[in-house]
């Protein structure tokens, strides 16, 4: 676990279709959600609607660089920082396709984000410690 941060959502993705567990995106989902903002709004940044997501670590260190923060300020639970990736740089959503689809045609374009490094970030991390 990372942190967490407010990110673009043109940075968030997800896996393909084809690959087990994951689901197409039903607009019935999607409508449904737009209901509810419309009557609650959509909590982008509310802690309890956040979704999580994977990242690389040489993109985590691009972004904190670009962003002028530190890995701690992401671990801080009283701060939101905005998280700024590059250009085409994305993070993989592990949940939450239906949430961010109906977000973005509510007209939100940033959400607070779970950051997680992705397997090979982890076992990068891991390779500094051994020995």
């Amino acid at each position: 676990y990372q942190g967490c941060a407010i990110v673009k959502l043109q940075h968030l993705g997800f896996e393909a279709n084809n690959l087990t567990g994951t689901r197409e995106i039903a607009e019935k989902n999607v409508k449904k959600l737009l209901k509810t903002f419309e009557i609650e709004g959509c909590g982008h940044l509310e802690p309890e609607h956040r979704v999580s997501a994977t990242i690389e670590l040489e993109v985590l260190r691009r972004a904190l660089a670009k962003s002028n923060l530190t890995r701690e300020a992401l671990l801080d639970p009283t701060y939101q920082p905005n998280l700024m990736l590059e250009g085409e740089d994305l993070m993989t959503c592990i949940y939450g396709k239906h949430r961010l689809k109906a977000g973005e045609r509510f007209g939100e374009i940033t959400w607070l984000v779970d950051l997680y490094l992705d397997g090979r970030a982890y076992q990068q991390m891991s390779a500094l410690f051994e020995d």
